[in-house]
C-alpha cells in the first residue's frame, strides 16, 4: 500500500504515512554511517504528532569499531528505554 523504498523520492513522506497509519503516538527511528571499519550511530524516539525526536531520549554519535559493534545495544537500549515505556 505504501512505497517504503528508501530508494524512492517519496520515501519520507510515504514512511510518515505508514507510522501515522499505525496509531501510535511515538517511534524509534535510528540510521548509521559504517566508514573506515567503524560505525557511526544515531538513534531517537520520534514524537509522531510533531516529527520530530524528542530530545530526553535519543542517543547520538555512537562509535563502535566492526568486533565491538553490539555494545552500542544496551547504551540505546538504556537510552529509549524509559521514552518508550512511558516511564
Amino acid at each position: 500500500e505504501f512505497n517504503v523504498d528508501p530508494n524512492s523520492p517519496e520515501y519520507k513522506s510515504d514512511m510518515w504515512r505508514a507510522i501515522d497509519a499505525l496509531d501510535v503516538d511515538r517511534v524509534v527511528m535510528g540510521e548509521f554511517l559504517y566508514e573506515d571499519n567503524r560505525f557511526i550511530i544515531n538513534a531517537s524516539l520520534m514524537v509522531v504528532e510533531y516529527r520530530m525526536p524528542d530530545p530526553r531520549h535519543q542517543v547520538r554519535n555512537i562509535f563502535k569499531s566492526e568486533k565491538t559493534i553490539y555494545e552500542a545495544v544496551p547504551v540505546i537500549s538504556k537510552k529509549l528505554r524509559q521514552g518508550v515505556l512511558g516511564n
